[in-house]
């Protein structure tokens, strides 16, 4: 039988001195226990009631599941993004890619910047962070949205759910990661039970944006990355936030060590290693401390780490979409990557050239100021029947779907 340790903390700072932490990273020093084995660990608030910190169970997810589905994600991860907030630290310009010039309207986490170009950039900026987003998601790509804005087209940007790159353009190692999904969903529901049921069911009444039957529809993907102190946002509260880490099959003997999950209000962290599974309270403030490179010469230590959650946003899909009359989103971008959802259906029509403006030989024996009214009707009647023609069509019954980051 495996044994299982039970732990009791209490806050040792209060809930103000732990915000006024946010962004700052933290060391094992700053931990008085570190977890080394299946355990669970319950908070108490107050009034002495309990609530549930965290559980881990150490290395039940197979060990092929493990080995493919860090081939399939590895790559993702390691590409770097700037909108992680807090969680990437406080802004600074030298975390910054080298696109920024200059910052301004500089906030603690984010920014405004102006590129190389001196061009004043319209999008937030945060640190670099290996971290990426797979699965689903309840807000639409910044990029696409500049589009449709551009185009003064309100109606699409209402939509709040899409498809991610990754699964898009990469279905087979999308694919490759069911098992995985599966497996961890089997251990939600062993270890936090309740928190799943309510999750599960959230997650149905969306099924086009559901990983498989299971209690997600996203994932965050992060590479050898310390996160500062945050608590996650975002995902919906009724449910329970989990993490499982994914080391390279490659390196026969890993040996790095620190990367420690932490509470630094209760002084208590977790070693979480390949194929361990930990079920947590990511509302509640958490780092990790410094991951520390082995002592032999591995071409890289590799921690890739999951953290797989509903985003709390997408039942607002299902709202959207029975606003349209029931249209139905394609099923099989579940399954195969296959097209987004809502984006296929987003075809402008091409818009009109010009038209030669009249020049007949009435308007030419009429006085200066008479030609030049009349040109600017006839502009204004071809400008508007342009705009209309470029305008995005609106979505009806007979779409095949309808419409996240």
């Amino acid at each position: 039988m495996v044994s299982i340790y039970e732990y009791e903390v209490k806050p040792k700072l209060s809930d103000t001195e732990i915000a006024k932490l946010e962004g700052m990273y933290f060391t094992e020093d700053d931990f008085d226990i570190i977890i080394k084995e299946n355990a669970d660990v319950y908070r108490l608030d107050n009034h002495g009631n309990r609530h549930l910190l965290l559980k881990i169970r150490k290395n039940v997810i197979p060990e092929d599941i493990c080995k493919k589905t860090f081939m399939a994600l590895h790559e993702e991860a390691k590409k770097p993004h700037t909108n992680r907030g807090a969680a990437a630290g406080i802004l600074s310009h030298r975390k910054l890619p080298p696109y920024v010039k200059e910052i301004i309207a500089k906030g603690k986490f984010r920014g405004k910047y102006i590129g190389h170009d001196d061009r004043v950039r319209k999008d937030d900026i945060s640190n670099l962070s290996r971290s990426s987003i797979i699965g689903y998601y309840d807000q639409m790509d910044r990029n696409y949205y500049r589009r449709l804005s551009r185009k003064k087209d309100k109606r699409s940007v209402k939509v709040p759910c899409r498809v991610t790159k990754f699964v898009k353009e990469q279905p087979k190692k999308w694919e490759d990661t069911f098992d995985f999904f599966k497996a961890i969903d089997m251990q939600f529901k062993n270890l936090v039970p309740d928190a799943h049921t309510k999750q599960q069911m959230q997650a149905s009444k969306t099924p086009e944006y559901q990983i498989l039957d299971t209690a997600f529809s996203t994932a965050t993907i992060n590479y050898n990355w310390q996160t500062a102190l945050h608590r996650d946002a975002g995902d919906f509260e009724g449910g329970f936030g989990n993490l499982v880490i994914l080391e390279d099959p490659s390196i026969k003997r890993q040996t790095w060590s620190g990367g420690y999950l932490g509470f630094p209000q209760y002084k208590i962290a977790v070693d979480v290693r390949n194929g361990d599974f930990l079920a947590m309270d990511v509302h509640q403030w958490h780092a990790n401390t410094p991951i520390i490179k082995g002592d032999i010469k591995e071409l890289e230590h590799a921690r890739l780490s999951i953290v797989s959650y509903l985003r709390k946003n997408m039942i607002k899909c299902s709202a959207y979409k029975n606003k349209l009359g029931g249209a139905d989103p394609n099923p099989a971008a579940r399954f195969t990557g296959g097209p987004d959802p809502f984006y296929s259906t987003y075809q402008p029509q091409p818009l009109r050239k010009y038209e030669p403006l009249p020049t007949s030989s009435r308007m030419s024996r009429k006085k200066p100021s008479e030609q030049r009214r009349l040109m600017f009707n006839s502009m204004k009647k071809v400008h508007r029947s342009v705009k209309q023609s470029g305008k995005i069509k609106e979505l009806n019954e007979s779409n095949e779907s309808n419409h996240s980051i």
